[in-house]
């Protein structure tokens, strides 16, 4: 893992946005370079053969939902008071699409060391995202 955030701050600050409220959720950050992890991930959860789904969370007000969704569409659907989250996500099933367990799944990566950094979360704020305009 490399602790030089500096290379990051460009492609970081240009692509995200943190709300300030994050701010508060603890001392040290990780950044992770979205492009490789997301490649590397699901060669893994395929390799494993695995059934897996990746998007983006979408958020919705409770007012706004009329009826339900099915279990693919349910696990990318948040309530809209956690928008800030920017939430991307990658479900796996360990039996199949249909078929859900309770047991962990531990899926072997590999090293990512060399595709985040680990900063302080005021390094994080005073340097990436001073000028971000959050409105």
């Amino acid at each position: 893992m490399t602790n030089d955030w500096s290379k990051y701050q460009g492609p970081v600050a240009n692509v995200m946005k943190i709300d300030p409220c994050c701010r508060n959720f603890g001392d040290w950050a990780v950044i992770i370079q979205a492009k490789p992890f997301l490649n590397r991930v699901p060669q893994k959860i395929a390799a494993s053969g695995k059934c897996f789904k990746m998007d983006i969370v979408k958020y919705y007000s409770y007012i706004e939902i009329t009826g339900g969704f099915d279990i693919n569409t349910a696990l990318f659907i948040k309530n809209k008071s956690y928008q800030y989250q920017r939430e991307y996500r990658i479900c796996l099933y360990q039996y199949g699409v249909n078929n859900i367990s309770n047991n962990p799944l531990i899926l072997p990566i590999g090293d990512i060391s060399t595709v985040m950094c680990k900063t302080t979360t005021n390094i994080l704020f005073d340097n990436f995202f001073k000028n971000q305009n959050y409105s």
